[in-house]
């Protein structure tokens, strides 16, 4: 999702990443409940190379950037922050550009994403951040205080996040109180 939200995206890296995203929404609880299923693991194998050859070539963005700097900081499986940081970061993509850039191509491609998501036609982007919530929740994605972040480590993490060139090619520049919000709800 990153990349295709990436202000560098360009149509090769849509079209890996619409194909990695609708096989993912098909697939995700499938491999987290059998494992051991041979059929879900090769899709899943495929799904992880769309989504290299997506992020060589878009780059990532605000998803990542905050993961990268958890991760150089706690001992987190990057899985983990990039799984946290989904559903708070798009809930305040989603608002930020329906606010200051409404009818925007990023917006356009939220609610692409919450069609792949949902199945639906015609959903709002709003009902994919929900849908990625109930996805979190299934995945019992866990707290990043579980691995030792703090609020103590809010200011740290602040100075540290809108450095990062993932940050840079977000779809809409967060300020630092929308960063914040989104480090205390990852909590």
């Amino acid at each position: 999702m990153d990349p295709y939200i990436s202000r560098r995206s360009n149509p090769l890296t849509d079209t890996l990443c619409w194909e990695g995203m609708v096989r993912a929404s098909r697939l995700l609880l499938r491999i987290y409940h059998q494992g051991n299923n041979a059929w879900a693991c090769v899709d899943i194998a495929l799904i992880r190379l769309f989504g290299g050859l997506a992020l060589v070539n878009a780059g990532l963005a605000a998803v990542h950037g905050f993961a990268a700097v958890l991760g150089g900081m706690f001992p987190a499986p990057y899985s983990v922050p990039c799984g946290r940081f989904l559903q708070y970061v798009m809930a305040s993509n989603v608002p930020a550009l329906q606010e200051r850039l409404p009818g925007s191509g990023p917006l356009r491609r939220y609610e692409e994403i919450a069609r792949i998501l949902t199945r639906f036609s015609t959903p709002a982007a709003m009902d994919r951040i929900l849908r990625v919530e109930q996805l979190c929740a299934s995945l019992q994605v866990p707290s990043l205080a579980s691995y030792g972040m703090m609020m103590a480590d809010l200011p740290i993490l602040i100075e540290k996040v809108p450095v990062g060139s993932s940050m840079q090619r977000n779809a809409i520049q967060l300020p630092r109180e929308e960063m914040w919000e989104i480090l205390a709800q990852a909590l």
